[in-house]
């Protein structure tokens, strides 16, 4: 398995530890609202996305005036002080983003969270200075589902997608990336547990963390150098 020259990272689930919060904002938003919470959510609250729970709610309590974006923005305008007083980066990430950096792969962040809530958030945690850019999805101007997404990311890092890396903890995002024929390393996230097992199987590499990510991707590059020394 060769190395690779750029490498794409999603922000929640796969750099940092804010899946957690993402999905208490389905209830706090709730609370916030004096609603109840939908019985189609309740049982399975810290599963459901966020998107999915504000497609509820906007169905639920059209007196409210707010339609799924507007929840979902209502959603970011809470969590973004979060980032940066009670999420964490992913166990083993600054290290791992230092032996990238070391190799001269070129970094960057797409994800779904508004370009400028991702920044605050990457640079309170020291992310932001290994990567190009942050984008988001109004700059690539696709959704992550779209097959098109990622190779449009990697062109943007100046990098051929079969030269990059997607670093994704989300199913949907890892379908796309592999219907685009790139390699996806997953990092494993709670949120997601209900597609692991499509998650491991689309992946390239599956890990729990940038703990034990690190070896593997170290390995592929003193793999590339012994080769180029023939």
């Amino acid at each position: 398995m060769a190395g690779f020259r750029g490498a794409i990272f999603d922000m929640d689930g796969t750099l940092l530890d804010s899946m957690p919060q993402w999905r208490l904002q389905n209830r706090y938003f709730a609370e916030r609202n004096n609603v109840e919470i939908p019985e189609e959510i309740a049982a399975r609250l810290m599963e459901t996305s966020s998107y999915e729970a504000a497609t509820i709610y906007a169905a639920r309590y059209p007196h409210l005036c707010m339609d799924r974006d507007a929840i979902v923005a209502d959603y970011e305008r809470h969590l973004d002080p979060l980032y940066r007083t009670v999420v964490e980066p992913k166990k083993g990430l600054m290290p791992f983003l230092e032996m990238l950096k070391e190799r001269g792969v070129r970094m960057c962040v797409a994800t779904a969270t508004p370009a400028d809530i991702a920044r605050r958030a990457l640079e309170h945690h020291g992310v932001a200075p290994y990567m190009e850019f942050i984008v988001s999805g109004p700059e690539v101007g696709l959704s992550k589902s779209s097959p098109a997404y990622f190779p449009r990311v990697a062109q943007m890092l100046g990098v051929d997608k079969d030269e990059a890396v997607v670093f994704e903890d989300a199913a949907y995002a890892i379908r796309s990336a592999a219907a685009a024929g790139m390699r996806v390393f997953a990092i494993e996230d709670e949120a997601a547990r209900a597609g692991r097992e499509e998650i491991i199987r689309l992946s390239t590499v599956f890990r729990s963390d940038y703990i034990t990510m690190l070896p593997v991707v170290e390995a592929m590059f003193r793999a590339d150098r012994a080769c180029s020394l023939h």
